[in-house]
């Protein structure tokens, strides 16, 4: 396993962690809903890009049910799967919403994707922790923890 199969993994737990404390629980703010939303469907963006397909660019629809978030996270999981058995070295173009356009690594947009959703992981934990809500604890060492044990 290479080290961004294994954030792959750990980025797809985590952000499943947060996916059922969001939805177990209907009090949740609006916020917490658009959020994790939104790092589900900025990974599909960029998965799409890698696979040279047209990428969705609604990035903070809040319309997903648990069941068609958990859907999309599976189908992420199965775009990164069939991207790790690509050189991760090759290059793509790529052009932002801003107009500018690059050729990245994959490697490079994997690390991107990963960073984004543990970003806005942080902004959720931030959220919760000030509406005095325990929320789950979803570093990189837990789950090294869980997944060594």
């Amino acid at each position: 396993m290479t080290n961004f199969q294994q954030q792959a993994d750990y980025n797809l737990w985590a952000t499943g962690q947060w996916i059922d404390f969001i939805y177990s629980n209907s009090e949740h703010d609006n916020y917490l809903y658009k959020l994790v939303n939104h790092i589900i469907k900025g990974e599909r963006a960029w998965l799409e890009r890698i696979n040279n397909k047209d990428w969705n660019r609604d990035l903070w629809d809040v319309a997903e049910t648990k069941q068609a978030l958990l859907k999309l996270q599976e189908a992420n999981r199965v775009m990164l799967q069939q991207i790790f058995e690509k050189p991760l070295e090759n290059r793509i173009p790529v052009k932002r919403l801003n107009g500018q356009e690059y050729n990245p690594r994959v490697m490079d947009i994997l690390q991107h994707a990963f960073y984004h959703s543990e970003n806005h992981r942080g902004q959720l934990a931030s959220f919760s922790a000030k509406a005095g809500l325990k929320y789950p604890v979803t570093d990189y060492m837990t789950f090294s923890i869980i997944t060594r044990l």
